[in-house]
């Protein structure tokens, strides 16, 4: 499946992210990056998803310079507000309660 003579990194653990990515490459290297996930308030969601993704990638591929380095970011967006990642199962439900019911956008980048 993977003809790519170049190694491939997902710099990502996300059991979503490594799913997608073996069903089109069998043969790949799972390093996550270590970057503060911090958005940037005066740029939009989008931007914000694909500003994050190049951060994760670039900072792997600064360690690994002879690879081919995937990185994304996905972010949930309430209204124009950008909702952060649970920071425990108390948290998750509070998110999804807020969620539920509403019209909210799931942006990757």
């Amino acid at each position: 499946m993977n003809n790519l003579k170049t190694p491939v990194i997902l710099a990502s653990q996300s059991p979503r992210r490594i799913g997608l990515l073996k069903t089109v490459i069998e043969n790949f290297q799972i390093i996550p990056s270590e970057i503060d996930e911090v958005c940037n308030f005066d740029l939009s969601p989008e931007e914000n998803a694909m500003l994050l993704g190049r951060k994760k990638a670039t900072f792997v591929a600064k360690q690994h310079p002879h690879h081919l380095v995937i990185g994304a970011d996905t972010l949930v967006v309430l209204g124009n507000k950008i909702i952060g990642k649970p920071t425990d199962a108390e948290n998750a439900r509070q998110i999804l309660s807020k969620l539920s019911g509403q019209e909210h956008k799931v942006i990757t980048g």
